[in-house]
């Protein structure tokens, strides 16, 4: 599935770089498959929206004995201190550069991305600095079916 994601995301942004890390490595779970696309999609397209253009984004998968982890990665100007606490609220936007990108988003993609989390009993937590770029990491138990 992520292969799959990250070639969608490829189509739709053919001049950036986007890396796939892990995917061979045993990180296979029972969650909606659906709804999982739709949370990395989301992530990566933020990503390549919020990122410096020219650099990579990278989506790494890592599993564990009862858990899977992922982390979406890319370089550019942090996300401000100010937004960090509402970032997975609806309706909240970034940067002023990205919004003229991505003009016509609803700001509801990251407030998605935590819904779907929470519904697989996983967490999500952000980590931006000007120095390490900003990375999404999520954490998924294996075994914890999407509550309907």
């Amino acid at each position: 599935m992520a292969q799959n994601v990250i070639e969608e995301t490829r189509v739709r942004h053919p001049g950036t770089t986007l890396v796939l890390e892990g995917a061979d490595q045993g990180t296979d779970g029972e969650w909606d498959e659906g709804r999982m696309g739709q949370l990395l999609s989301n992530l990566l397209e933020n990503a390549v929206l919020y990122g410096k253009p020219g650099s990579p984004v990278t989506l790494t998968l890592a599993g564990r004995a009862d858990h899977v982890t992922f982390t979406v990665h890319n370089m550019g100007e942090p996300i401000p201190e100010h937004l960090r606490v509402s970032i997975f609220e609806p309706r909240k936007r970034g940067n002023a550069q990205a919004e003229r990108r991505a003009p016509n988003g609803l700001g509801l993609g990251l407030y998605i991305c935590r819904e779907i989390m929470r519904s697989h009993k996983g967490a999500l937590a952000l980590r931006s600095t000007l120095e390490h770029g900003t990375t999404f990491q999520g954490t998924l138990p294996r075994h914890a079916a999407a509550v309907p």
